[in-house]
């Protein structure tokens, strides 16, 4: 994705969450998210958490243009910080209603910001999973869409399945894959020394996926 800063003040670092699966039950949720943080300043950064916890049973995460610092590496735009500010102020666990009260304010910063992508028509997509009154699995999302006549906010509800019924939402740059799978860099090789030393000794937040 090419970006387009106008204005004086924005400019620099995109993180973004562009590698994703998850799937979505009746009984739980699952995501897995690559936890690579992409700047055009400096070597990605592979221990940036894309999942924004929202509360006890639900929960947030996004592609796209999410993550957006100044060139003094202030935080401009932090998506997963808006989703959890819509979803405290709302207090409600219609999670259709939170994810377009989310895309809209994420619209009006993109606006406000004066904040441009090019490459992709989908600026962003925040997902937010969570559970409803009665205790059942919920999953909408909002997508931030450039069109003609400027910017489009959808909203999507995926319904849960369970066992081999159930939904599988993928996304994913080739850029991640090429470089880990094999392990053909130094910096692969020595993150993954890196994430290993960690789990065994108890002291990496890896482990506690263990």
């Amino acid at each position: 994705m090419l970006l387009l800063f106008c204005g004086a003040a924005i400019a620099q670092t995109l993180h973004h969450g562009s590698f994703f699966a998850a799937a979505i039950s009746s009984e739980y949720v699952i995501v897995a998210i690559d936890s690579r943080a992409s700047s055009d300043r400096a070597q990605p950064n592979d221990r940036h958490c894309k999942i924004q916890p929202l509360s006890e049973s639900a929960f947030f995460f996004a592609t796209g243009l999410s993550y957006v610092l100044d060139r003094n590496s202030n935080v401009v735009l932090d998506a997963g910080q808006t989703a959890k500010i819509v979803f405290d102020q709302l207090r409600s666990r219609n999670l259709d209603r939170v994810a377009e009260s989310w895309g809209e304010k994420i619209k009006a910063e993109y606006i406000v910001k004066k904040i441009r992508s090019r490459g992709n028509p989908t600026i962003v997509t925040g997902f937010f999973a969570g559970t409803d009154e009665a205790g059942n699995i919920n999953f909408s999302f909002a997508k931030v869409d450039y069109r003609s006549s400027g910017l489009a906010i959808t909203v999507e509800r995926e319904t849960p399945g369970s066992g081999l019924t159930a939904p599988l939402l993928y996304s994913g740059h080739a850029e991640i894959m090429q470089e880990f799978l094999p392990v053909q860099t130094e910096r692969a090789k020595n993150l993954l020394i890196d994430i290993e030393k960690g789990i065994a000794d108890k002291s990496d937040p890896d482990a506690l996926a263990i």
